[in-house]
């Protein structure tokens, strides 16, 4: 560019001198004639043009003017104009500066690609050889890691060794422990299980006097049995300890000492009884004569079945003993809360206390553990006489003197209710029912006593009682007494609703005997399986019933039979057996319906297999 600019500038100096001495050679150019510089040219006289007239206007001479501008102009060598002269100059310099111009640029662009492409070849080799380096330091890094890593992995070998031989040394010297601890523990459940066994014996073989005797200690034992369960239960899982074993020691001998003052009070009372007459026994049901319900390894409580002679083939005296106290103690409880029953100003307040029970229990469901625990914290608070939110208001029970106990019986005769309205479509609605009852029960033992009056109520097969049509007994009362149910307009209901209305409610009070004891609240089962085993001895007692037989059983083995086998195992098996052939024969001397055929089939299929599943939305106690 700094050539141009110097070209330019000795152009344009040029130019002027050029402009100024064609300028002073046209002003002298009229006066002269002959050629001033070099030689004369020859011109032929076709090359020479007439000049236009001559202008004598002497305002027009070239005196008064520039004759040159834009005038023709005259000369013995030929006309020209200087105009023409002019421009031919300036395209040549233009043309001249422009082919300069285009020399120097495409030079300028050949020595700048050139120079870009050394500057391209150097970063290249600079790239190349910084790619070079970056390789050669991975590879340095890798053998290095490489290295670490062999040494790691051989530490780490070492290491894992150690630990293994470390863990094998420990599991051996725990194992032996534990082998030594149950040993230990096994030998005192043996010693249990053996002087459990001669109570029974004593029982059986002294019904009279030893079931009387034995009623003062019955509590005691079941508590015996249920904690050497649980010992039994957690040992199971690894967890022993010595304190397991001398609870376990402290329970053989607390359960001897007890077989020991039976014995000694039974040889009592059958010398004192040697002088009185020796009254017939009355003959006892083959099925449960030879069945001693002895826990099996590890077991749940378990009840001893009292074998006190048959007196009706409709009931079992104890049980309806036990449904008279029940009763008796649901009249008695009602007049706890009579005058707030009678009280119209507190209308309200009833209402709200019906509307605390309702909704919990309503919104029970196996949705989830917290779910079902917060519906059994809400039902607890109210039972307490908390304050509870109902709506958009808190309530709570104690704001009467009588709420408490009325919401009790409420929540009682609500959960019953659920069992004929939910559980009788839904059976695996059972389970979380019976969870938040079952743990409520726990805390309020009136609650509980509650629940059995209202349960029985309800299905008095649950008693279980069936009494016959007896004379001047109206068919009404009959059924009614039997648990069915009329309308309005007294017409009873029908077969296959009642069937699946006492199905629901039993299928509920079941599912109360299995369901374990939520393992957040510390309390031994308040109704346990050994409730179901009594259930089950006095029910295979009676005569069986037409369709209701076939569907009580059913639901028995399908809600309990699981546990049974596991718990009970020889002396359910003989239940089973008994069942199978005496039983199910009876039943078919009378029942050929529906739910005798899917009895048979059940029975069948367990005769088979020996093998029951645990019931369709049983929970653990692990649940909440």
């Amino acid at each position: 560019m700094a050539h141009i600019r110097g070209f330019l500038k000795i152009d344009h100096e040029f130019h002027n001198v050029r402009v100024s001495a064609l300028t002073n050679a046209l002003q002298v150019t009229p006066y002269i004639k002959d050629t001033a510089i070099g030689s004369e040219p020859s011109i032929s006289n076709n090359d020479v043009k007439k000049s236009p007239p001559t202008n004598k206007d002497p305002q027009k001479s070239p005196k008064n003017g520039n004759i040159w501008k834009d005038e023709m102009v005259t000369t013995e060598s030929g006309v020209y104009t200087y105009n023409r002269l002019l421009h031919d100059r300036e395209d040549q310099r233009k043309q001249a500066i422009k082919n300069l111009c285009n020399n120097m640029q495409r030079s300028m662009v050949a020595k700048r690609e050139e120079i870009m492409n050394e500057l391209r070849h150097q970063l290249e080799l600079e790239n190349e050889k910084r790619a070079q380096e970056r390789r050669n330091l991975e590879m340095r890094i890798l053998q290095e890691w490489a290295a670490d890593d062999e040494i790691a992995k051989i530490e780490q070998e070492k290491l894992d060794r150690e630990c293994r031989a470390h863990s094998e040394r420990m599991k051996e010297l725990l194992d032996r422990e534990r082998t030594k601890l149950l040993d230990t523990l096994e030998s005192s459940n043996s010693q249990i299980r053996e002087h459990y066994q001669e109570i029974t014996d004593l029982i059986c073989s002294n019904k009279s006097i030893g079931i009387e005797i034995y009623v003062e200690y019955e509590t005691t034992v079941f508590n015996i049995l249920s904690s050497n369960n649980i010992i039994f239960e957690n040992c199971q899982i690894g967890n022993v300890s010595a304190r397991d074993i001398n609870m376990a020691a402290s329970l053989e001998t607390e359960l001897k000492n007890i077989k020991n003052t039976i014995r000694a009070k039974i040889a009592q009372r059958e010398s004192e009884l040697k002088t009185i007459p020796v009254i017939e026994k009355q003959e006892t049901v083959k099925a449960i004569e030879n069945i001693t319900p002895l826990p099996a390894y590890p077991t749940e409580t378990v009840a001893v079945v009292k074998k006190a002679p048959k007196l009706s083939q409709y009931y079992s005296e104890r049980s309806l003993q036990k449904d008279f106290e029940l009763k008796e103690f649901l009249s008695n409880y009602k007049e706890r809360y009579r005058n707030l029953l009678e009280d119209p100003s507190l209308k309200k307040f009833k209402f709200d206390c019906q509307k605390a029970v309702n909704t919990p229990v309503n919104a029970i469901s196996s949705l989830s553990g917290p779910h079902i625990k917060d519906k059994f914290q809400k039902l607890l608070d109210l039972l307490n006489g908390n304050k509870v939110l109902v709506g958009d208001a808190y309530i709570t029970a104690a704001q009467h003197p009588q709420g408490k106990a009325y919401c009790t019986d409420l929540l009682a005769r609500k959960i019953v209710r659920q069992g004929e309205l939910l559980v009788s479509s839904h059976p695996e609605a059972a389970f979380p029912i019976a969870s938040v009852a079952v743990g409520l029960w726990a805390y309020f033992p009136d609650f509980g006593k509650l629940l059995c009056a209202y349960f029985y109520e309800n299905c008095p097969y649950l008693i279980p009682v069936m009494m016959p049509q007896v004379a001047g007994q109206t068919d009404e009362e009959f059924y009614k007494m039997r648990g069915y149910r009329y309308n309005d307009e007294g017409v009873i209901e029908k077969q296959d609703q009642f069937l699946k209305r006492v199905s629901g409610i039993y299928k509920l009070y079941a599912a109360i005997w299995v369901t374990k004891m939520p393992n957040c609240i510390k309390a031994p089962h308040p109704h346990d399986l050994s409730h179901a085993w009594q259930w089950m001895a006095a029910f295979v007692n009676l005569n069986p019933e037409i369709d209701l037989s076939a569907t009580l059983l059913c639901d028995f083995l399908t809600i309990c039979g699981s546990d049974f086998l596991k718990y009970y195992k020889k002396q359910f098996n003989k239940i089973l057996k008994y069942l199978i052939t005496d039983y199910m024969n009876e039943l078919g001397k009378i029942d050929n319906g529906g739910p005798k055929t899917r009895l048979d089939v059940f029975v069948q299929n367990l005769e088979k297999n020996n093998h029951l599943s645990p019931p369709v939305g049983i929970l653990s106690e692990y649940v909440w």
